[in-house]
């Protein structure tokens, strides 16, 4: 048997988005406005601590960024909700295609192959494993880019406001990477 690697499996796996590329790139483009909006909540909830802090509070200005706060959080969830339906509607397309190529894989192989390969591996192969996959593309793939423009947001956020406080928040990061590939390289074992 030979080996396949992680990259060559993943771009194995996303040649079946091929016909969905809009798709993807409605829901990228809708992943960045949900995380900017996210980004831009606590920038608003500094702005209303300020404002209650003052001796003379301009109750209409509390009111209106608590209108907004509600606005910019409502519309992330929706965002966010659009973003799912799409990628749940591509991901069973994708699934579906997958499931006719193991099938049609299966239905391929000879009676003394059949014979080898358990009916359980067969079966494990067609439902358990796909879904699996179906996971990947509708939620583990989203959820580590979503996860990656987050930070890259708050990044910047914190760049703006002190970037030598970030510069020095930073310096845990290669302690981070170094402990997160030893965790991959031994837990893959």
């Amino acid at each position: 048997l030979r080996t396949i690697s992680d990259g060559q499996i993943m771009i194995r796996l996303l040649r079946y988005m091929k016909g969905h590329v809009l798709t993807v790139v409605i829901a990228f483009i809708l992943m960045i406005v949900a995380v900017l909006f996210d980004v831009s909540l606590p920038m608003i909830v500094k702005e209303v601590i300020a404002e209650l802090t003052k001796t003379n509070i301009k109750f209409s200005l509390v009111l209106f960024y608590v209108i907004l706060y509600g606005i910019i959080m409502l519309t992330s969830y929706i965002l966010q909700y659009v973003q799912s339906i799409m990628l749940q509607k591509m991901g069973q397309k994708v699934m579906y295609k997958i499931r006719q190529d193991v099938f049609v894989a299966i239905e391929n192989l000879s009676i003394a192959q059949l014979y080898e390969i358990p009916v359980g591996k067969l079966v494990t192969r067609v439902t358990s494993d796909t879904n699996t996959l179906n996971e990947m593309y509708t939620t583990l793939i989203i959820n580590l880019i979503r996860n990656v423009l987050t930070i890259i947001a708050v990044l910047v956020m914190m760049f703006v406001k002190n970037y030598k406080l970030t510069l020095l928040i930073l310096t845990v990061v290669p302690v981070l990477v170094i402990s997160s590939v030893l965790f991959r390289k031994f837990s893959r074992k």
